[in-house]
């Protein structure tokens, strides 16, 4: 797989272009907006690289290793750290929003991946559809979820405006360098009073905190935990405020900010790893 790295002038978040650079191990170059604080890779994946990334399980553990059963992850019949994440998100979804009357309540996933979480809102009473840019993915949500996605890349779907209830983007857009349009274009498919969920990794974990801390510490020489926060494939790192600034500047108002566990277990990690 050839992989292509594109230049960003500006912070993807507020379009300054100052910054400065925060941490720097090849090919991973961190750099932090001096006016707004956010963090983003640059350079990053372009579109076309990171859409082949995440093709197959294959060519995204090329990237990464511990991406290995990454695809074909989550059971509605097993309990999991991702299925109790999933009726989280679920649950919050239904207590702001009791559907229409006398009609299904519509729900659309962006980057549905293998359909794990279709699956389960369609057996929580939603009427699903979503889009997913893998083949292998789309197969899978099929196969084991009778889940029918659309395969393709969401900048190219054409949605009826205004057509859905529920519009979810989980583990998605710290992949756009573009998360302004991204977000504008998701924002048209939701109906009046419908709702956004929105799930990204929280660059202010404590992860996070203890891996820069090692790595300062050791005169930059430890750098494995944050190997394990900042990742190619990942362009931009939110927490909850700049996730917030971003809702605000295309007109949407949070409702609701949570927190969830990563489920290690979807992950081939070694023992210290984990521990990091």
């Amino acid at each position: 797989m050839v992989i292509s790295l594109k230049s960003l002038n500006a912070c993807p978040l507020c379009h300054s272009g100052n910054s400065r650079k925060w941490y720097d191990f090849d090919p991973i170059h961190v750099f932090e907006c001096r006016d707004c604080s956010f963090q983003y890779l640059n350079p990053c994946l372009d579109g076309e690289s990171m859409a082949a990334s995440y093709e197959t399980e294959e060519s995204l553990s090329a990237l990464n290793d511990f991406y290995e059963g990454y695809y074909d992850y989550g059971n509605l019949d097993k309990d999991s750290g991702t299925l109790r994440e999933i009726k989280q998100c679920l649950n919050v979804l239904d207590s702001y929003y009791a559907g229409p009357k006398g009609g299904p309540k519509k729900l659309f996933e962006i980057g549905a991946g293998n359909g794990f979480f279709l699956a389960a809102a369609k057996q929580s009473g939603w009427e699903v559809s979503g889009v997913e840019s893998s083949g292998k993915n789309a197969d899978i949500a099929r196969e084991k979820f009778s889940v029918s996605l659309t395969q393709g890349l969401f900048e190219d779907f054409d949605g009826k405006p205004e057509s859905f209830d529920a519009v979810v983007m989980r583990d998605v857009l710290e992949h756009r360098y573009d998360p302004h349009a991204f977000l504008a274009q998701a924002a048209k498919l939701v109906k009046k009073g419908g709702l956004m969920l929105v799930a990204v990794p929280n660059v202010a974990s404590l992860l996070q905190y203890l891996s820069k801390a090692i790595y300062f510490i050791s005169g930059k020489r430890l750098s494995m935990g944050l190997r394990k926060v900042y990742l190619l494939e990942h362009t931009g790192y939110y927490d909850s405020r700049t996730l917030g600034e971003l809702f605000r500047a295309e007109g949407l108002e949070p409702l609701k900010t949570f927190q969830a566990s990563t489920d290690l277990a979807k992950f081939r990690l070694s023992a210290s790893e984990r521990f990091m």
